[in-house]
């Protein structure tokens, strides 16, 4: 589940770069599944690493991510908290 979509579970993948790690859910899995329609992907929610990189993000269960950062220091997140919308470059955190 992600900031927007909590009514249900839908697939989620979590993309890490640098600081930042973006949410996207697959909102028409159901319809793509069936082979019904292509895959709709779209983001939502997003978080920032205060001062320090993501080295490896995992999935624990639905709605927690496990983190790694600066190679040492383990974190676990909620997607659900995460921001809601699409990480924008000059957003300042």
């Amino acid at each position: 589940m992600t900031p927007t979509y909590r009514d249900q579970a839908y697939p989620v993948i979590a993309i890490a770069w640098g600081r930042t790690i973006q949410l996207g859910v697959l909102t028409n899995y159901e319809a793509t599944k069936n082979g019904n329609a292509d895959p709709q992907l779209e983001l939502d929610g997003f978080y920032i690493c205060d001062g320090t990189t993501i080295d490896q993000c995992f999935f624990l269960s639905e709605s927690l991510l496990f983190i790694i950062v600066n190679k040492k220091e383990v974190r676990i997140l909620y997607t659900q908290n995460f921001t809601p919308g699409i990480f924008e470059p000059d957003y300042i955190a």
